[in-house]
């Protein structure tokens, strides 16, 4: 096989397994459904206005608490509810490609400002989520020597509608 053949097969070979993980990534899940009672709900965004889905939202009762009492995970739109006693309650962002984050842009829970849930209403907190910037790094081998191709390059970038493209030059 030729030198191109054998790199273009190992590039489709990266790109179909990197859209495979992409695509299982942006799965749709289902809007969350208002509820009676009181908690917390809300939109995330990230910064550019796009919807962030599949971002966990976590309720924490204080601010050294290591386990939520309540999650939920924002849906296409990037809404989210949670059912919560009335209290005081740090809430988390993080996953479904966001930085971690606390309400009101805060680094860690110490620094979060708590949120007031009330008898009988949900509050609104909404968030704007920072993306999670990733790297690709690594050697492209010829898949039959088994030696590095050093004059290799690879673009990969993915679009909002979630696909992912790939192409060496």
């Amino acid at each position: 096989m030729p030198y191109s053949a054998r790199l273009t097969t190992i590039l489709i070979s990266i790109a179909l397994a990197i859209t495979a993980a992409l695509t299982a990534a942006t799965a749709r899940t289902a809007e969350p459904r208002v509820a009676a009672g009181n908690g917390v709900q809300g939109t995330i965004t990230f910064a550019t206005g796009v919807p962030a889905s599949k971002v966990t939202v976590s309720a924490f009762r204080t601010r050294t608490a290591t386990k939520p009492v309540a999650r939920a995970v924002t849906g296409p739109a990037g809404r989210y509810q949670l059912a919560l006693p009335r209290g005081s309650y740090f809430l988390r962002f993080h996953g479904g490609g966001a930085v971690t984050e606390f309400h009101r842009d805060a680094v860690t829970r110490k620094s979060a400002d708590a949120i007031w849930v009330p008898r009988g209403r949900f509050v609104t907190a909404n968030a704007r989520v920072k993306p999670v910037k990733a790297v690709l790094t690594g050697r492209v081998y010829d898949a039959a020597t088994k030696t590095p191709l050093t004059a290799a390059k690879i673009q990969l970038w993915q679009g909002f509608t979630g696909s992912s493209y790939l192409r060496w030059v």
